[in-house]
């Protein structure tokens, strides 16, 4: 840094690790800013030179930092997209403006009296903000940026364990996350977690104050979860809590009869999100083979049922017939269109052989 009038040199400042890309000092000249591209952002003071913070402002390479005239608010942008409020003398972030979406964000510029704001973009658009008179509560911004991170991480998890997809042309249900999906997750979760503790012998007070048994506590759990949302619950589930679910769906669920359309539909789509995974373990793989031939004996249970009550109800049918010599409302209404066709066949042909002659 050099003094203009004589072109003397002044001040010298290191601390970035890559090239400096855009630099600003405020008006009453007590700071400087500098952005870089190695994502940092700090904050210098004029009289020694010396570094007052370090801050990682972007995700990606800073492209220009701004004070706002007059005040110590600095507004700086990068190739995330994203515009950024600062508060240079408590080093705290204040908002984050979203935009341009998904491309960088080149330039900004503040008006004198700091009411507006304007950043270009490589979407080839600029954007302008106006200062409003709505209160900013800093705690409030900082815990919607913490909810938002979370529900990128929680996406990045899943991204990252993807589910079998057996064929290209299977279709599969959107995966889109919602708080609603997340809530059935942990649901869930909390659930396996109890029925593991009542299976290991430990007391669970919900339980006794319930009156009830760990497996119809998660049954309970599965009936809440609406139809629509089941399946992207079980996504969120971890590998450790899907190999327990399916165990618990198989064995005590499956094998004993419980809800087993629900039941068979949570397991199949566990074992198509992680059919690698079950596919390697040899005691996991045996269970799901049990319960498919514990599945192919009761279905075949259930077609004897179905066969026998179907030939007693044509067996009541005709001993109601010939006791009372009746006949039921099906036959009775087919004999009825009968007979109005018959009639209506012989009208028409007395209207024929009335008008021949």
């Amino acid at each position: 840094m050099t003094i203009t009038n004589t072109l003397k040199f002044f001040l010298n400042m290191y601390g970035h690790k890559l090239p400096v890309v855009s630099t600003d000092i405020s008006t009453d000249g007590q700071l400087l800013v500098s952005g870089s591209a190695d994502r940092n952002m700090k904050i210098w003071g004029m009289d020694f030179g010396d570094c007052h913070r370090s801050l990682f402002a972007h995700e990606d390479s800073i492209t220009c930092v701004r004070f706002v005239p007059k005040t110590h608010l600095i507004f700086s942008c990068g190739k995330d997209g994203l515009v950024k409020q600062w508060d240079a003398d408590r080093f705290l972030l204040i908002q984050i403006l979203r935009v341009h979406y998904k491309c960088a964000a080149w330039a900004l510029g503040i008006s004198p009296n700091g009411d507006f704001i304007v950043s270009a973009g490589a979407d080839k658009s600029i954007r302008m903000w106006e200062r409003t008179m709505e209160p900013l509560i800093i705690e409030e911004e900082q815990e919607n940026e913490r909810e938002k991170e979370f529900s990128k991480e929680v996406e990045d998890n899943m991204e990252r364990d993807e589910p079998f997809l057996p064929s290209e042309t299977e279709t599969t249900l959107a995966s889109r996350k919602t708080m609603e999906t997340l809530k059935g997750a942990e649901l869930l979760m909390e659930r396996l977690e109890i029925c593991e503790q009542s299976a290991s012998g430990e007391p669970v007070p919900i339980l006794k104050a319930l009156g009830t048994t760990s497996n119809q506590y998660l049954l309970d759990a599965l009936s809440k979860i609406t139809s629509s949302e089941l399946e992207q619950s079980l996504m969120m589930l971890p590998y450790s809590y899907a190999t327990r679910l399916i165990e618990v769906c198989c064995k005590n669920f499956i094998m004993q009869g419980l809800k087993i359309e629900t039941n068979c539909r949570i397991v199949l789509s566990l074992i198509r999100m992680h059919h690698a995974r079950i596919v390697s373990d040899e005691e996991l793989a045996s269970l799901v083979f049990s319960c498919k031939t514990a599945l192919q004996t009761q279905l075949a249970l259930l077609k004897d049922r179905i066969a026998f009550n179907t030939f007693a109800l044509q067996y009541l049918r005709e001993q109601i017939e010939r006791k009372d010599e009746t006949k039921l409302f099906i036959d009775a209404t087919d004999a009825f269109k009968e007979k109005s066709q018959r009639r209506r066949r012989r009208d028409k042909a007395k209207a024929i052989i009335t008008v021949v002659s």
